[in-house]
């Protein structure tokens, strides 16, 4: 498993707390707090934050750099951004389509 973020941050611990209550929070706290800690990665001239479970660290430094050919975003998160982004405007540009055509 392997786990990128692009900023710096204290971490979700506030945000579990905010979103969760009893035991529904402490489970999610526990799973959180088992997981290994974030280490920074250089990736052509910028930073990313990397999480691994079953890689060596050099490891993932091959497949986060693989995966990025330029810039400091892996293509496929480059990718699925992009396409969660045209999926968050379908339904605007689907309305405004209705309304020109009648």
């Amino acid at each position: 498993m392997l786990s990128i973020s692009f900023e710096e941050s204290s971490g979700l611990e506030p945000a579990l707390r905010k979103a969760f209550t009893g035991e529904a929070l402490e489970s999610r706290l526990d799973t959180y707090r088992a997981q290994p800690p974030r280490r920074q990665l250089s990736v052509n001239d910028e930073t990313v934050f990397v999480r691994s479970v079953g890689l060596a660290n050099d490891e993932v430094a091959d497949v986060v750099r693989a995966f990025t050919p330029e810039g400091g975003r892996p293509e496929p998160l480059r990718v699925a951004r992009l396409a969660a982004r045209a999926a968050d405007a379908w339904p605007e540009m689907n309305a405004n389509d209705r309304d020109t055509t009648n």
